[in-house]
């Protein structure tokens, strides 16, 4: 029997930092650190009402495409935005996990040139396996931009105040989606050049005439490209 779970509705930043006994945020924006965690929440089916970004600064995301290694060792970022949903179903609960993140609410960038292009930020919609591994430089740069949102906050409210966040979260948006591009970029050549090796494999199948034995299977040339199939079917 499926084990049913607490539904948690993260409607702010502030509701995110209870659920986590975190220093208290603003209910539109806050800059998270997982190391501070007062508690570790479990057994939690969470939806969002609020502009997620988490970035797991641990190496558990290396990512390679059969024997072609991407140097995507530095950690993951994670998006999440208003309606989607994420379970938190561990045997364990993570206590105090290497994670740094930002948190904000539309109402915050609404009027704002940011406001008026979020929907341009497509990543937010992307699927897990489409996730966003960084390399050392571009976990820098998210750190800095974390850094630079927390120091604003830290700041006593001015007349501005809103417009600055809202700058400083769109220079940070934009960022990402460079990154994006340098990981597509990249898979992009990877796959090119396992095209390029299975041309030379089919070609080399029928020069030697093993043709008469029928088409080569999937599997066949997984092996010849160090590949697994499923790998070699997708690229």
């Amino acid at each position: 029997m499926e084990r049913r779970l607490k539904e948690v509705k993260l409607d702010s930043a502030k509701t995110f930092s209870e659920l986590y006994g975190l220093k208290d945020q603003s209910p539109l924006i806050g800059v998270i650190d997982f190391k501070t965690a007062q508690k570790s929440p479990n057994n939690l089916e969470m939806e969002y009402g609020v502009y997620a970004l988490y970035l797991k600064d641990v190496s558990v995301c290396s990512l390679k495409y059969g024997a072609y290694p991407c140097d995507y060792t530095s950690g993951t970022l994670v998006m999440f935005a208003p309606g989607q949903r994420a379970r938190l179903d561990s045997p364990e609960a993570q206590v105090r996990p290497d994670v740094i993140g930002l948190l904000f609410h539309l109402d915050l960038i609404e009027g704002t040139p940011l406001g008026l292009t979020m929907g341009k930020y497509t990543f937010f919609s992307y699927k897990e396996a489409e996730s966003l591994h960084l390399s050392d430089s571009e976990r820098d740069i998210f750190r800095r931009a974390l850094q630079e949102i927390a120091e604003h906050l830290r700041v006593p409210a001015a007349r501005h105040t809103r417009d600055i966040l809202a700058s400083r979260i769109q220079l940070l948006l934009d960022c990402v989606n460079s990154f994006y591009v340098r990981q597509f970029g990249t898979r992009h050549a990877i796959n090119l050049k396992i095209l390029q090796n299975f041309r030379v494999q089919l070609k080399g199948f029928y020069v030697e005439g093993r043709s008469t034995n029928g088409f080569p299977s999937v599997s066949y040339f997984a092996e010849k490209a160090n590949l697994s199939p499923v790998i070699l079917a997708s690229s």
